[in-house]
């Protein structure tokens, strides 16, 4: 953003030297900055930082205002800004308790950009934390949730945090399933994650003492390395075709058949992964 009354204001005398003209600048020059909305009027990339001043401000009304307005700005024809128009506008919903509103767009980014990995797991990202702030999650909530985890995990493996997060959705079902999740979690830390791994490890053993997660860790799959005559199916499921094929039907709606599909997903990570 350019703007008109930017200058150099020299406290002390002109000089014509190069060398002291660079030390003045450096030591006594004072920045003209912004100060009146009405700097952002025409500029796409102003606004959009305004919304987010807005939003870190907390100001949510006046963020999601923005945000409606230049999302449906004809002049935004990029789809890197409508997308994260998209996301900022459903992350405004979200902290305004608007979630259904959020859950709908988190769709709509998932089905306008199937082919974008990178998109994919920024949707991925924001629906399950949509569903999150759900206060009681039904049956098929929880059941969307595991496949959101399953889906953004396929693409990534290395996001720890959203282990221990499939790792509390499996622990109603399966304690086993959990405790590998959190192993893998703590398999994929960092210095700076470790210690969450660890902690939710020992608080796994003290719930679940018959669990043996010594025994489990040494078997635990972390992509490293694999049988040669595995299925390429397993080794390479990100980017496996008819992996692609079935996350793509779950844009839609779910009939009978494709029920049985999300079943496949499910079967198709945990037998990588498990």
């Amino acid at each position: 953003m350019f703007l008109d009354n930017i200058d150099i204001d020299y406290v002390g005398e002109v000089n014509y030297c190069k060398g002291d003209l660079r030390h003045n600048s450096r030591v006594e020059y004072i920045p003209r900055l912004c100060s009146s909305e009405k700097d952002f009027e025409n500029d796409i990339n102003g606004l959009k930082s305004s919304a987010d001043l807005h939003f870190l401000r907390r100001e949510y009304n006046d963020a999601k205002f923005i945000y409606e307005s230049l999302y449906t700005n004809g002049d935004v024809r990029s789809s890197l800004m409508k997308r994260d128009l998209s996301e900022s506008l459903a992350r405004t919903h979200l902290a305004l308790g608007e979630t259904e509103k959020a859950l709908e767009i988190a769709e709509k980014i998932l089905e306008s950009t199937p082919d974008h990995e990178d998109f994919k797991i920024v949707a991925l990202c924001l629906k399950i934390q949509v569903l999150q702030t759900l206060n009681q999650m039904a049956a098929h909530r929880n059941r969307e949730m595991k496949v959101c985890l399953i889906q953004l995990l396929t693409l990534n493996p290395n996001l720890p945090r959203y282990w221990i997060k499939l790792a509390s959705v499996y622990e109603s079902s399966s304690v086993e399933k959990s405790g590998r999740c959190l192993l893998l979690a703590r398999s994929f830390s960092d210095r700076k994650n470790e210690k969450i791994a660890e902690e939710c490890l020992s608080r796994f053993s003290r719930e679940h003492p018959t669990v043996d997660l010594t025994s489990m860790r040494k078997h635990i799959k972390t992509g490293d390395s694999e049988d040669e005559d595995e299925s390429k199916e397993f080794t390479d499921i990100g980017s496996s075709v008819r992996m692609k094929n079935l996350e793509e039907s779950l844009s839609k709606p779910l009939t009978e058949a494709e029920t049985n599909q999300t079943d496949q997903i499910i079967f198709l990570f945990e037998s990588r992964w498990f």
